[in-house]
């Protein structure tokens, strides 16, 4: 429950925060710490990612089963203190497309 509490308002941070893209950059420079164009990849992907869970941050009212299937995924693929947030949108896609499969 605290997980889910803490994802929630991580989701509700990141598109105003400066400080989601200096998570990244760490997030970046520890997985790849001597690859620089695999760091600057790995940011835009990032970036890429916050921005598109953003916008389902805007789909989806807080509470429904696709805001619950979002906060699992941010959950299963927060490591060390840090976000995958490209894992994290890539599982929510195929769950929510797996789950409007199934409900309509």
């Amino acid at each position: 429950m605290k997980k889910a509490i803490l994802t929630t308002a991580l989701l509700c941070a990141m598109a105003s925060s400066a400080s989601a893209n200096d998570d990244v950059d760490r997030w970046c420079a520890e997985k790849w710490p001597s690859n620089y164009s695999q760091q600057q990849y790995c940011r835009d992907q990032q970036t890429e990612a916050i921005l598109e869970m953003s916008d389902l941050r805007n789909i989806y009212y807080a509470g429904s089963e696709e805001w619950r299937i979002v906060i699992r995924c941010v959950s299963k693929w927060t490591q060390r203190g840090g976000i995958d947030w490209r894992m994290s949108m890539y599982c929510a896609n195929r769950e929510l497309d797996a789950y409007e499969g199934l409900n309509y």
